[in-house]
This record gives structure tokens, sequence and C-alpha cells, in this order.
């Protein structure tokens, strides 16, 4: 498969982190894939769970302890809350972190 384009992996990931719920149990990668491809992306379980991991990093993001599969979910009391940062913001603001 050939490799996203940056704007193409940040579009992927601001969709995740939308798509994440905030309660338990969480969402799974499958379940996030299967939404990822309704929205149009070409994606992997493998890659879904590569991102959620790398946004894990810079988010308040967790899992659901025990077996898998595993739940992905904001933790408690937080959410994805940028008010007025729409995907084409959160592109440009990526490419300009990219030349500083």
């Amino acid at each position: 498969m050939p490799r996203a384009s940056h704007q193409q992996t940040v579009s992927r990931q601001w969709a995740i982190l939308k798509s994440l719920p905030n309660r338990a149990p969480g969402i799974t990668a499958s379940r996030l894939k299967a939404a990822l491809e309704g929205e149009g992306f070409v994606v992997t379980k493998r890659t879904v769970e590569r991102d959620l991991v790398e946004l894990s990093r810079n988010f308040p993001l967790v899992t659901t302890p025990g077996a898998p599969p595993i739940g992905w979910r904001w933790k408690e009391g937080s959410q994805l809350d940028i008010a007025g940062v729409d995907l084409l913001d959160a592109i440009s603001l990526t490419m300009v972190a990219d030349l500083v």
C-alpha cells in the first residue's frame, strides 16, 4: 500500500479524534476502520492502531483495560473541543508547523 501524504494522515487522524467516544468501553480499531472507510479513507486496521498510539502521545486518550478487542476513548473529563477549527484549518496549521 502506498504511503499516505502528510495531509491525508492529518485528515485521517482528525477523523479518528472526532470519532472517539468519551465513555467506556470506547471504540475498537476495527470499528474505527469501518467508520473511516465510510468517510472515504482507504486504511488498514494496523494503520488505525498506529494512529491511535501516536495520537495518545499528544491527546488524553485511554484504552479499556482487559482482553482484546481494546476500546479507545477520551480520558474522563476530556474530549476534542477545538471551537472554530475545521479540517482545513487543522491541515493548514500542520503545514505551517512543518515549516517552523
